[in-house]
């Protein structure tokens, strides 16, 4: 996972950490954990890039080219 391309597009998109957690359905506490051990579920993938409208969301989360 690309944790500083997924911050990247976070803060491009004008999201907060909070607002990112509560749209996934969790604390910021356990978001910010998630981020750090790079645990994020694939739901929660599908539900980022909706949000971020990313691009190519398989080069951040699956380490795609």
């Amino acid at each position: 996972m690309d944790i500083d391309s997924l911050k990247m597009a976070m803060k491009k998109s004008g999201y907060t950490q909070a607002e990112v957690a509560k749209a996934i359905g969790m604390s910021v506490s356990t978001f910010r954990k998630k981020l750090k051990n790079e645990t994020l579920g694939l739901i929660d993938a599908e539900i980022l890039s909706e949000l971020l409208a990313l691009d190519n969301p398989g080069k951040i989360f699956f380490d795609e080219k």
